[in-house]
């Protein structure tokens, strides 16, 4: 399918043109992703970070005027961190993350250094005071409406995400997506996965996407994923994003052009989440409300584009499934490539013990020629 194609139609045409697209960025450190970026010019967004550098750096390069940074930290007062999580430091202190993190950070004096090492904890942050509460920052900045909060600032993820709850009542909000910790102990207040889970059920929005990201021991360090000492191609379950989104059952209240607006955009949180499926499901509940302001068909069509070969549009796709579902099979290539896969997953032990294992070999059947 072609990439978030059912996204670029919506933006494309003028839907959103009276609701744009807004988006509250926590932690934008690096720039915004590249997929909201879909939504221009029907996109706001406002963006918080503590390092006042990185701010200026952003606000240098934005291009879109509808795009707002803040040096600022958000919750209920400053959260301290040394750029690893701040939850549970002991644990991450145990990794072979935060040993090799702690090597090349001798190293590194410039900021952009520290930086790339995720020790933000020790750039030029904005002071303690310049603390921003999302529930107070939409009623001075006049905001009357949400689509889309992203929280991810290395281990206060579920202070931010609990002390923001009241906008999940007062706004629309269409999805969240925040970084959340496997680990950690059954303490109600502790940015783990089961809390963040349970809040965000309360307040009536399902998990539709999440990863998983390893972390080694210090004292077996496995290879990282990346050329940075961050999460690695083996260990336990250690961090990850979690992505929630409204229920596809959903409709928000307000006049018939805000609620199609709503349901457009949630549409498309689903296909950038990868749930494409509740995409469709969306679209063909609400086809009667839609109508109006677009053509459901051509949009379903976007989605079931290239889902099986020889097939033309959605209803071509789902006549095709409904007579043959085993054409939605893995094929023989795909079923070598994913065992391959798996097989990769588990065997980088596995390869070094059978190279030793044959290293040795070779030095025991050469000891009777030496010795003959």
């Amino acid at each position: 399918m072609a990439i978030m194609a059912l996204c670029r139609q919506i933006a494309g045409s003028d839907a959103l043109d009276k609701y744009p697209f807004v988006l509250f960025d926590v932690g934008c450190s690096g720039g915004i992703a590249s997929c909201w970026r879909v939504f221009e010019p029907y996109l706001v967004v406002h963006a918080f970070d503590p390092i006042v550098g990185e701010i200026s750096r952003l606000k240098t390069a934005e291009s879109n005027p509808s795009v707002h940074y803040y040096p600022a930290w958000v919750g209920k007062r400053k959260i301290q961190s040394s750029g690893g999580p701040t939850s549970g430091v002991s644990r991450w202190q145990r990794l072979s993350s935060a040993w090799a993190t702690d090597i090349l950070e001798a190293r590194t004096t410039a900021e952009s250094g520290l930086i790339a090492l995720n020790q933000w904890g020790r750039t030029h942050l904005a002071p303690g005071e310049d603390t921003v509460s999302l529930c107070e920052f939409v009623v001075d900045k006049g905001v009357k409406d949400m689509d889309f909060v992203k929280i991810d600032v290395d281990g206060a993820d579920f202070d931010i995400l609990s002390a923001s709850s009241c906008l999940f009542k007062d706004m629309s909000i269409l999805g969240v997506k925040v970084e959340i910790n496997y680990v950690g102990s059954d303490a109600p207040t502790e940015n783990t996965f089961h809390n963040t889970d349970r809040l965000m059920r309360q307040s009536g929005y399902e998990l539709v996407d999440l990863d998983v990201r390893r972390y080694s021991l210090r004292e077996l360090p496995a290879p990282f994923v990346y050329r940075a000492p961050f999460h690695t191609k083996l260990g336990a379950p250690f961090q990850g994003d979690a992505v929630y989104a409204r229920d596809v059952s959903w409709v928000p209240r307000g006049d018939d052009s805000y609620v199609a607006a709503k349901l457009l955009k949630l549409a498309c949180v689903y296909e950038i989440a990868g749930v494409s499926d509740w995409a469709a499901s969306l679209l063909i509940r609400n086809k009667s409300r839609l109508g109006k302001y677009c053509d459901v068909s051509a949009l379903l069509d976007l989605l079931a584009q290239d889902k099986m070969s020889g097939v033309q549009g959605y209803n071509g796709f789902m006549q095709a499934f409904e007579h043959q579902p085993e054409l939605l099979y893995p094929s023989a290539a795909d079923e070598y490539c994913d065992r391959c896969r798996n097989r990769s997953k588990g065997s980088v032990l596995k390869v070094l013990i059978r190279r030793f294992v044959k290293a040795c070999r070779k030095i025991y059947s050469a000891i009777p020629r030496v010795f003959s």
